[in-house]
C-alpha cells in the first residue's frame, strides 16, 4: 500500500513538472494590436485622407492634420535592409550633400513596417547602449552662416496638443539649449530613459506647432519650417554638435537625410481647400524636391500611433527660431533658399542700370495693379477693397512717366484670386512695382525680387502693419503705404447689416457712424487720417468693426498715387529728378490738351 501511494505521488509530481515546463501564451501588447489594426486599414486601401481630433489646452476639441511624405520613390528616403553596415564620420564642418552619402554605423532595432514602406526594410530607430541597457533620446544642433539661430533635432520626441515637447528625463540638462538657442520653451522631460515612447512613429516632425491656416499668419508660422527643409535639402556648409546619454560622438546618430520622412502639422481646415487654388497646400509642396518631374506626393493621414495623454511620438523632431526670436529670414539666407532655387524663384535684385544700357539707356519698369475679382452678377460696390478708378490711375501713370526722360512704364492689371500658386510666382517675378489693396494675397510679395516695391492701398481708418513688417523682415522688398478715400456708403451698409434697428448695439453703431463721417470730412479738408482708427472702437458690442472697415471700396487720388509710383520707378532706375524746364513743358502741354477738350 505504501509503495502504491509513493507511486501516485511521483506521478502527480511528474504531471506538474510537465505542465510548468509548457510555454505560457503572452497577451498581445496594446501597441502591436494597434499597429496590426492600422495595417489592416492600410491593406483595405484606407491609408489616405485621415485626420485626428486632439484635446486642446483649453479643453476644446481641435482637429489637427498631419501632412506626411508617403512617396517611397524619392531618392533621399534612404530605407535600409536589415543587414546593411553603415558608417558616418564625426562632422564638425561638412557639406550636406556629402552627408547624404554617409550612413549610420551602430545598432538598429527592427520595427513593423511604416505605411507605404517596402517589405523587408525597416526604418532606423535611434538608441545608445550603456551597460547592456538601451537608452533613447539625443540632441543634434546644426549651424550655418546664413541662419543666426541653431537648428535642433531631438531624437525620440513626443508632442502634446498644446505644443509641449516631451523628451526623455536625462535630456533635462539641455533645456537651456533647446529653449533659448532653438526657440522652443514649452518642454517636459518625463519619458523613461531606457524605453522608447511607445508606439514610436517613424517620421521626422518638422516644426512643433500647427501653422495657422489664414494669411499672413501661415507664412509667418511656417517659415521656420522652411528653414529646416532648406537645411535638409539645401547645399550649405554646416557644423553640428551631437549630445547623447553616452557622450558627444556623432557616429551613433543617423545622418540628416538618412531615412528622412518628414511630417508637418497642418490645421484640419486646410483639408477642405481646393488643392488647385489653395495657396497653403501648394506652398507646402514647394518644400520637397520634385521626383521625376513631379512634386513628391503628400497625403493627409491620421496619426494612429497615439500615446498616453494625447501625445504624438516621432522618431525625431526638427525646429528652429528666427533671428531675435521673430518670424524673420535673413536677406542672404532667403536669396540662397533651396526651395526658391528649385522652383526658379530669383530673389536677387535686377540690375536695371545694366539692362538700360542694352536698351539705349531706356529703363523699363513693370508695374502690376492687382484687383479683387468680381463674381458674375456682382457689382463693384458690393466687393470690399475693390479698386474703383484703375483707368484713371493708368492715365495718371502714363502722364507722370513722361516727366522722366528714358523711363518706360509697362502697366498691367490682373486678378490673383482663383489662380494657382505657380501663376502667382511667375507674376511676382516679372513685377518691379506692385500696387494692390490690403488683403492676404499680399503674401505673394515673398516671390518678388529684392529691389522691387510693394505699394499697399489700405482702407480708410484701418492701418495694420503686418505686411509692412513682412516686406522688411521676410520678403526683403521696399514698402509704401497709401490710404484710400473714405467710403461712407460701403461702411454704413455693412454696419447696418450687422447692427439693424432691433439689435442691442444699434445705437453704438450709429455713434460710430457719426464719428466716421466727422473723420471723413476732416480727411477731405486736410488729408489727415491717423487721428481716426476704426479698430480702436472694436469691442464686445461692435465685434464686426474690422469686417466693415475691410468692406470699404478703394478710391484713390490717381494723380498723387501715380506720382509716388513714378518716384519709386525713378529711384529703381537711378534716374535724376525731372528738371524745371521739363516740368514747364509738361504743364504747357497739359494746358493745351485741356483747352482743346473745352473748345471741342
Amino acid at each position: 500500500m505504501g509503495i502504491l501511494t509513493t507511486a501516485r505521488v511521483s506521478l502527480i509530481a511528474l504531471f506538474f513538472c510537465v505542465v510548468l515546463s509548457l510555454p505560457v501564451a503572452q497577451p498581445k501588447k496594446p501597441q502591436e494590436t494597434k499597429r496590426s489594426s492600422f495595417h489592416a486599414l492600410q491593406r483595405m486601401g484606407l491609408n489616405e485622407l485621415f485626420y485626428k481630433t486632439n484635446q486642446s489646452s483649453h479643453d476644446q476639441l481641435e482637429k489637427v492634420m498631419v501632412v506626411r511624405e508617403m512617396d517611397n520613390s524619392v531618392a533621399l528616403s534612404g530605407f535600409m535592409t536589415k543587414d546593411t553596415t553603415l558608417d558616418e564620420s564625426v562632422d564638425n564642418g561638412t557639406n550636406i550633400n556629402a552627408e547624404r552619402a554617409e550612413q549610420l554605423s551602430g545598432e538598429r532595432e527592427p520595427s513593423a513596417s511604416a505605411p507605404g514602406q517596402e517589405s523587408g526594410k525597416v526604418p532606423l530607430r535611434f538608441f545608445t547602449e550603456i551597460d547592456d541597457k538601451k537608452v533613447y533620446g539625443g540632441l543634434i544642433t546644426y549651424s550655418h552662416a546664413f541662419h543666426p539661430a541653431r537648428i535642433c533635432r531631438v531624437m525620440n520626441a513626443c508632442v502634446r496638443p498644446d505644443g509641449t515637447l516631451v523628451l526623455p528625463e536625462w535630456m533635462k540638462r539641455y533645456d537651456t539649449t533647446i529653449s533659448f538657442h532653438c526657440g522652443h520653451s514649452k518642454l517636459e522631460f518625463s519619458l523613461e530613459d531606457s524605453f522608447p515612447p511607445q508606439p514610436l512613429d517613424p517620421y521626422e516632425l518638422v516644426g512643433i506647432h500647427t501653422s495657422r491656416p489664414s494669411m499672413p499668419d501661415f507664412i509667418k508660422d511656417f517659415m521656420s519650417n522652411a528653414i529646416v527643409f532648406d537645411l535638409v535639402y539645401g547645399d550649405h556648409h554646416v557644423t553640428k554638435s551631437c549630445h547623447s546619454r553616452k557622450g558627444t560622438d556623432c557616429n551613433i546618430f543617423p545622418t540628416l537625410t538618412q531615412d528622412f520622412r518628414p511630417a508637418v502639422y497642418l490645421h484640419s481646415r486646410i483639408e477642405d481647400m481646393d488643392d488647385r487654388v489653395s495657396w497653403v497646400r501648394q506652398f507646402v509642396r514647394l518644400m520637397k524636391p520634385p521626383d521625376s518631374g513631379k512634386h513628391a506626393k503628400i497625403t493627409y493621414m491620421e496619426d494612429d500611433n497615439e500615446n498616453q495623454e494625447g501625445m504624438q511620438c516621432y522618431r525625431s523632431a526638427l525646429f528652429t527660431r528666427g533671428p531675435y526670436n521673430k518670424n524673420f529670414v535673413a536677406k542672404d539666407h532667403l536669396q540662397n533658399m533651396h526651395f526658391l532655387h528649385l522652383h526658379e524663384i530669383e530673389k536677387k535684385a535686377r540690375d536695371l542700370v545694366a539692362e538700360a544700357k542694352d536698351r539705349n539707356h531706356h529703363c523699363s519698369i513693370n508695374v502690376t495693379i492687382s484687383n479683387r475679382k468680381l463674381v458674375d452678377g456682382t457689382r463693384s460696390r458690393l466687393v470690399g477693397r475693390y479698386i474703383l478708378n484703375i483707368p484713371q490711375l493708368r492715365k495718371a501713370l502714363s502722364r507722370q512717366a513722361r516727366r522722366i526722360p528714358r523711363l518706360q512704364l509697362k502697366v498691367s492689371t490682373m486678378t490673383l484670386e482663383s489662380r494657382s500658386l505657380r501663376w502667382h510666382m511667375n507674376a511676382m517675378q516679372k513685377t518691379d512695382i506692385w500696387i494692390a489693396g490690403h488683403g492676404p494675397l499680399l503674401t505673394n510679395m515673398i516671390f518678388m525680387r529684392e529691389n522691387s516695391t510693394m505699394m499697399e492701398i489700405q482702407p480708410f481708418g484701418y492701418y495694420p502693419q503686418e505686411y509692412e513688417k513682412m516686406a522688411k523682415h521676410l520678403a526683403h522688398v521696399s514698402y509704401d503705404r497709401y490710404i484710400a478715400h473714405p467710403d461712407e456708403e460701403g461702411f454704413k451698409a455693412c454696419m447696418m447689416h450687422f447692427y439693424p434697428e432691433d439689435h442691442r448695439s444699434h445705437n453704438d453703431a450709429l455713434a460710430l457712424l457719426a464719428k466716421f463721417s466727422a473723420a471723413a470730412a476732416k480727411y477731405a479738408q486736410s488729408d489727415s487720417t491717423h487721428s481716426f482708427v476704426l479698430t480702436h472702437y472694436r469691442d464686445a458690442n461692435l465685434r464686426h468693426v474690422k469686417t466693415c472697415a475691410l468692406m470699404q471700396r478703394i478710391d484713390t487720388n490717381a494723380g498723387n498715387l501715380a506720382t509716388a509710383v513714378v518716384r519709386h520707378a525713378r529711384l529703381l532706375c537711378g534716374l535724376p529728378k525731372p528738371s524745371a524746364r521739363t516740368n514747364s513743358k509738361l504743364r504747357k502741354k497739359t494746358l493745351r490738351t485741356r483747352s482743346r477738350a473745352i473748345n471741342s
